[in-house]
């Protein structure tokens, strides 16, 4: 019965040991892929970034919040004789279950895999311009799911790189209804572990 409880002692120690608070940010690519059919131009790519903090309570396992700007996507098109501008941006508060997995220990030993799930509160917003004037604005808030993975490399102890990729999903109110499409951030950027 004492080495259960010396056992039980020790792992128990040995998680307080690996617990430790980390932020990063990181910045890249993203994209929001929506229906472009009907219109005379789309971009659907922007520079997007994400801010995020959590707590390590594993050497494995961690839980997550962050903030993420997917960036704006741009159309235009035409309805009743003009033509109409319109601007998305799409933003989400994040919380996630997180995993990280060496990759190749005897190899790399600096190399993990990076895997998030979780709930995504987002945010869209689009504005429609004709003639220069604002002629609609519409918003929409829903939780949706969110997934990321991606690969860390330890620089220092307290100092990983990590390239990831993010998404979720973003619908948008529109006069022809709604419409669902992927929000996506391929970024790369830094974690500090304290």
């Amino acid at each position: 019965m004492k080495k259960y409880v010396l056992a039980a002692s020790l792992a128990a120690l040995a998680g307080q040991a690996a617990a430790q608070f980390h932020v990063g940010a990181q910045v890249g690519a993203s994209n929001l892929k929506l229906n472009c059919a009907d219109t005379i131009s789309c971009d659907r790519s922007d520079v997007g970034f994400k801010f995020f903090a959590g707590y390590r309570f594993h050497p494995m396992l961690a839980a997550e919040v962050g903030y993420i700007d997917f960036g704006r996507a741009r159309a235009s098109y035409p309805q009743s004789g003009f033509i109409v501008e319109s601007d998305l941006e799409a933003q989400a508060l994040t919380a996630a279950a997180v995993a990280r997995v060496e990759l190749l220990p005897s190899l790399v030993p600096s190399l993990t895999g990076v895997a998030r799930l979780g709930l995504a509160a987002v945010h869209t917003e689009r504005e429609n311009r004709a003639a220069g004037a604002r002629v609609a604005l519409s918003t929409t808030d829903q939780l949706q799911p969110y997934v990321g993975l991606g690969l860390a490399y330890s620089l220092r102890k307290n100092v990983q790189a990590e390239v990831s990729v993010d998404m979720t999903r973003a619908e948008v109110e529109s006069a022809s209804g709604n419409s669902k499409g992927v929000a996506r951030l391929i970024s790369a950027g830094l974690t500090y572990s304290f």
